[in-house]
């Protein structure tokens, strides 16, 4: 008995992103040019090279938690008597955080705040408390809310 023969996909240009990899804005995979034409593209999407869960279409909303991570997606063609092919776009630059106007809005996004890179404990009225919840880390995104550091722990809008 012999085996069928299954043939491959060719794509050019490989899979990219466009669109602006900062908090809130949307992503939109171009899935290159595939040959010969897929019956089905799947998509997912990757951040810092972790699937991202639930994220599978051609688009994609960046997230806060998304902020100082580079993103890219995996386009994955099939078709009958094919073998399915995977590629993976290049990554985006990392993604931008977003100067909020109070800490009602930045908590809506980060719910125990967001702190500095290497912070490890709270500071309440002077006094040194361990962080209750964990903040999200980012220098970068905490520089652009450091105005609601009321207390300048280095953590913006601790909860």
């Amino acid at each position: 008995m012999q085996a069928a023969s299954v043939a491959s996909f060719r794509v050019a240009p490989a899979p990219r992103i466009t669109g602006t990899p900062q908090v809130g804005q949307v992503l939109s995979a171009k899935a290159g040019t595939w040959t010969p034409t897929p019956t089905k593209l799947s998509y997912q999407w990757k951040r810092a090279g972790t699937v991202i869960a639930g994220a599978t279409g051609s688009t994609y909303r960046v997230r806060p938690v998304d902020a100082g991570a580079a993103l890219t997606v995996t386009v994955t063609a099939k078709r009958t008597n094919y073998k399915t092919a995977a590629r993976q776009s290049s990554s985006t630059a990392k993604a931008a955080g977003l100067a909020y106007k109070n800490c009602t809005a930045l908590v809506a996004a980060y719910p125990h705040g967001v702190a500095k890179a290497g912070i490890k404990v709270n500071l309440a009225n002077g006094t040194p408390r361990v962080l209750k919840g964990p903040p999200f880390f980012s220098t970068a995104v905490y520089t652009l809310n450091k105005k609601s550091d009321r207390d300048k722990d280095g953590i913006a809008c601790e909860r």
